[in-house]
């Protein structure tokens, strides 16, 4: 089997995620490396943090899910309801043992606010693919 290239995998992983209930789930929309700055939704975001090609293929990759927060009086606040439905439909979907030819592994899986003009909390997970190279 021929070596894939990181942007194989992203592109994989990309249509694997697109027609995912989670895709489904969610109010935005799948993205390659980066979201629009402006975005005011629910968007994932795939990108490739590290990658080992030789015989054995390693590839860690980045799978976010950005969640927009709530007002709450003056505040934003995370809005726990969406990020308790959508963490769990991440860990089901990237715990699969098989993807294409690779074996994937949810290494981690964290929740983080992320500051900004539109607040936000992000379900970041890494996960690896590995697959044995016969070359």
């Amino acid at each position: 089997m021929a070596l894939k290239s990181e942007i194989d995998i992203k592109d994989r992983m990309y249509q694997y995620l697109r027609g995912s209930a989670l895709a489904q789930a969610v109010s935005g929309r799948v993205y390659k490396d980066s979201r629009p700055s402006n975005s005011k939704v629910e968007d994932i975001v795939i990108s490739i943090t590290a990658s080992d090609t030789d015989q054995i293929q390693v590839f860690a990759v980045s799978v976010k899910v950005f969640v927009p927060d709530i007002p709450r009086q003056n505040d934003m606040i995370e809005n726990d309801p969406r990020l308790r439905e959508l963490a769990p439909m991440c860990l089901s979907l990237l715990r699969s043992d098989a993807f294409d030819t690779y074996k994937m592994r949810l290494k981690k899986q964290r929740i983080y606010a992320k500051e900004g003009e539109i607040p936000f909390h992000v379900i970041s997970n890494t996960v690896e693919l590995k697959r044995c190279s016969e070359e």
